[in-house]
């Protein structure tokens, strides 16, 4: 496949409702995939996973706020998570949650980061949730959410 069949499939996305407020697109999107020329097209489980981020965290986090959830990242193919930088094991291989569909980095509009932290914290469930300063990376999983929380304090992941 070409990088013009995934920007065709780009395009589709925006079409393909996965809840009240998102579609595919959220999942796929990536300014730095485009950049460089990556294909971001996610497998059948990274849509069921993105799936169930969207809708037991992020459409939930809309509703509350009554506020448009702005995606910063949910999927990022194994190219794409090398490209910026991701998470990956002492193989290389990407672990990152993001290369799986479970997490997303959000900010929400007209709301500061710790209101959104503060509330997916006390009333979602969730697997893990990071106030990383300019955003919050959020994570769910089909098997087993942890509930861990973190902040970012001086490039380090303290207990929040």
């Amino acid at each position: 496949m070409s990088f013009q069949d995934y920007l065709s499939y780009r395009k589709e996305a925006t079409k393909k409702k996965i809840s009240e407020h998102f579609t595919m697109f959220e999942i796929i999107n990536s300014d730095t995939a485009i950049a460089k020329k990556i294909d971001n097209r996610p497998t059948a489980q990274v849509v069921t996973n993105a799936t169930a981020l969207i809708k037991n965290v992020l459409e939930k986090v809309r509703i509350h706020f009554n506020s448009p959830v702005i995606v910063n990242s949910i999927y990022r193919s194994p190219d794409l998570n090398k490209a910026v930088g991701g998470v990956v094991d002492k193989n290389g291989k990407p672990k990152s949650q993001h290369c799986f569909g479970q997490a997303a980095d959000i900010i929400v509009k007209g709301h500061s980061i710790q209101e959104v932290f503060d509330y997916i914290k006390h009333n979602l469930i969730y697997d893990q949730l990071i106030h990383e300063g300019t955003w919050v990376h959020v994570s769910f999983s089909l098997v087993k959410n942890r509930r861990q929380s973190l902040k970012l304090v001086n490039g380090k992941y303290l207990p929040a």
